[in-house]
């Protein structure tokens, strides 16, 4: 795998880390959502984050094979 291709995933892994982190936080349920609406947010909250974690966990784990290498 060439060192370009790799930056480029660092960099893509990355940056859906974030988004998906703040997804999360545009998502948390407001005053005035009803019950279902709020059910239906804390869901998207909550499979956002194990998303964005495993992207995230991924991405270091990226990061440190090309920093090692």
């Amino acid at each position: 795998m060439s060192q370009t291709l790799e930056y480029i995933y660092m960099i893509i892994g990355g940056v859906i880390g974030v988004l998906a982190i703040a997804a999360t936080l545009l998502r948390r349920p407001r005053v005035g959502d009803s019950r279902v609406d709020r059910f239906y947010k804390r869901k998207i909250t909550q499979q956002a984050w194990v998303m964005g974690s495993i992207l995230f966990i991924g991405w270091l784990v990226l990061t440190y094979m090309v920093v090692i290498k």
